[in-house]
């Protein structure tokens, strides 16, 4: 990476596609590899452990898995930050019952609408872990959203990972 492409990073900050570490952490591989899985997210800083599989193993602190073990960790869907809690939320929500996207918004705590509607909503859909219950009118002011059976899945997967 060019100082230049590293400066524009640093002044954009952190966000889906863009997350700083200063070492390893526990979390470390669990971390790179939701970041890998969305849509071209980089990591920046530790760049001697980003991308070695060393580096991976080693975050796991010890545990007992060897260094081929990281493909084991649950893939998470592109176009979406499924390791965010807002995601989760929003998933957990509609998998109680049908949900306006409002409700969902208040679930995520996201304040900004716009924001909402196409980071988190749109992806969702698009990656099916979400559905519309009135599909053929996606602006009814009827509209609710409920989980899929993908949604009910990641969740599943989340509550193992939860676990360990």
């Amino acid at each position: 990476m060019k100082a230049a492409d590293l400066d524009i990073l640093l002044q954009e900050g952190e966000g889906v596609m863009l997350e700083y570490k200063e070492g390893l952490s526990s979390s470390f591989a669990r971390e790179l590899v939701a970041l890998a899985n969305t849509a071209g997210g980089q990591t920046a800083g530790a760049p001697e452990l980003v991308g070695t599989k060393s580096a991976l193993s080693q975050a796991h602190d010890g545990a007992h898995e060897t260094e081929d073990s990281t493909a084991s960790v649950p893939q998470v869907p592109r176009k979406y930050p499924a390791s965010t809690p807002q995601v989760l939320a929003i998933l957990k929500a509609a998998a109680s019952g049908e949900k306006t996207r409002e409700e969902l918004q208040i679930v995520a705590e996201i304040k900004d609408r716009e924001h909402f509607r196409k980071e988190y909503l749109e992806a969702l859909l698009s990656a099916e872990l979400l559905e519309r219950t009135i599909p053929d009118k996606p602006r009814s002011p009827k509209q609710r959203y409920r989980t899929t059976a993908g949604g009910r899945s990641v969740l599943e997967n989340s509550d193992k990972e939860s676990h360990l």
